[in-house]
């Protein structure tokens, strides 16, 4: 058990703990001296979202359209209710209580250093490359733009493309199961521009395979695993994120009502 530890499990943990370190290092003015940068669009969302949220702190109800932008819009579209979707408490828990914007960059680091493990990457290049594309310039800049909700699902595409590789690479149930934990933290930032870029790389993968499979003469095999995959996404969108996008329906009526 001490040797399975030392070399399946602690070198792991030593690339968590250090992604974890460079991440509050990196924004230790906002955790020690509590600065907070002054991003543009968070502040743009706080104006879109303060008539919805002012009624829910008066009404304790849920409004599914707002007046305050345009001429009127659904307000799934600039926020939404999270507090019955189970992810929201993982997606805490994954933070170790440091919250944004320390989340953002342990992401970037944590999910990155996951796909390269998956494609059979060394520990160690594996972590080197996780800085490299943690502090790539541009997943920076959103940060301090204010672009929240895009930095924490650009941190889940890698984990969602490791766990698609992972189901095609003869590990279909566990990658099925990654895929579909990251994917449900992706859909949960509400984030839909990224949930569909992120969509359009696993269709660039599925048709590679698919081609492969037609050449190798596996088209069996690619079913079977193409299978579990589409209903790992379906699973999630039906019984785990429901309750955060039942606004849908309710937005339509309030359009009406209006």
């Amino acid at each position: 058990m001490s040797k399975i530890f030392k070399t399946d499990i602690l070198p792991h943990l030593i690339a968590i703990g250090i992604f974890l370190a460079i991440s509050v290092a990196y924004f230790s003015p906002a955790i020690l001296e509590g600065d907070r940068l002054d991003m543009h669009d968070w502040k743009v969302w706080q104006a879109s979202s303060k008539e919805k949220t002012d009624f829910r702190e008066q009404t304790g109800e849920v409004t599914c359209w707002t007046n305050s932008m345009f001429s009127g819009m659904p307000t799934y579209l600039i926020t939404t209710p999270k507090e019955q979707n189970l992810f929201t408490y993982i997606q805490k828990i994954m933070g170790f209580g440091f919250g944004e914007p320390v989340t953002f960059l342990f992401y970037y680091l944590l999910g990155f250093y996951l796909l390269l493990k998956v494609f059979k990457v060394d520990t160690r290049l594996s972590i080197a490359g996780a800085v490299g594309f943690g502090f790539s310039s541009y997943f920076l800049i959103i940060i301090a733009a204010g672009h929240l909700t895009k930095a924490a699902a650009i941190g889940f595409i890698a984990p969602i493309i490791a766990g698609v590789y992972l189901a095609y690479d003869r590990k279909m149930w566990q990658g099925m199961l990654l895929m579909t934990f990251a994917l449900a933290l992706q859909i949960l930032t509400n984030h839909l521009q990224i949930v569909y870029y992120t969509a359009m790389i696993i269709i660039g993968f599925g048709i590679a395979w698919f081609i492969g499979a037609i050449i190798d003469k596996t088209i069996v095999s690619f079913l079977k695993t193409t299978g579990p995959v589409i209903g790992g996404i379906i699973s999630y969108w039906y019984k785990c994120h429901k309750p955060d996008y039942y606004t849908g329906i309710c937005t339509l009526l309030d359009a009406w009502a209006k």
